[in-house]
């Protein structure tokens, strides 16, 4: 139910419900996954990152993939780039999120930044390049389309069609 009233946009129902379900039973990583999830539908900055740490140190849950993408996501959304960087996780998921919002914030370097490590982690990927050369055309850094331009084509990334 918290991760049904988090998708639906009703973020202080699902966190309301949080708090009574952790004063009769101990919350699980999935049960983590929703909260999170509603904090950042809900850009609840503080709260997520009370309940991101709540979840390591009171209930010992390591973080998962989940977990971090939706902190990225909450970061990103806030414009707290720099702390979405540091949150440091090996995912295409993760860093997409964190390019995203860079291209949302404008923060042409560090999208560089995440682009790398896309690169790193999906090499074959041409909608990771097309973002970044989409933030360098709406900055006017005509070197930087070059470039990726340039790396996309000695790299050779296709182009993921859905059916």
């Amino acid at each position: 139910m918290i991760t049904g009233y988090a998708m639906h946009g009703h973020a202080n129902d699902a966190i309301e419900l949080f708090e009574q379900m952790r004063t009769h039973a101990q919350p699980d990583h999935i049960t983590f996954v929703g909260v999170l999830s509603a904090c950042r539908h809900g850009q609840l900055l503080d709260e997520g990152w009370k309940y991101f740490d709540d979840m390591v140190r009171d209930y010992g849950i390591d973080p998962t993939v989940q977990h971090y993408t939706c902190m990225v996501d909450l970061l990103g959304h806030s414009g707290r780039l720099d702390e979405a960087y540091n949150l440091r996780y090996p995912d295409s998921g993760i860093w997409g999120s964190l390019l995203n919002a860079c291209k949302i914030h404008g923060n042409v370097e560090l999208g560089e930044l995440a682009l790398e490590r896309l690169i790193d982690l999906e090499p074959d990927d041409a909608g990771n390049y097309v973002i970044l050369s989409n933030m360098y055309a709406q900055a006017g850094k005509w070197e930087g389309v070059a470039r990726v331009r340039k790396l996309m084509i000695d790299r050779g990334p296709e182009e993921k069609h859905s059916m």
